[in-house]
């Protein structure tokens, strides 16, 4: 089971497959392996590239879902599962 990852103009992005209740694989629409999400230990997730680089973050929406957010703290997309 996973998620499926939107960006704001509801436009499917992607999704995810759980590992472990700490961690999840995201895929693109193309079902290509681009990041992964590790528990921040606090209702969300630290989500990284493939190099380990620190890209964006997923917080809880209390809706059983994510809201997803840049570094720069813009709002860019939401997680649907």
């Amino acid at each position: 089971s996973g998620h499926f990852i939107y960006d704001l103009n509801l436009e499917p992005t992607g999704f995810t497959v759980i590992a472990n209740p700490n961690v999840f694989l995201i895929f693109d629409a193309d079902l290509n392996w681009t990041s992964f999400g590790v528990s921040n230990n606090d209702s969300g997730f630290n989500i990284f590239d493939l190099n380990n680089g620190w890209i964006n973050y997923w917080v809880s929406n209390l809706k059983n879902g994510f809201n997803v957010y840049s570094l720069d703290l813009d709002w860019v997309g939401f997680v649907v599962g």
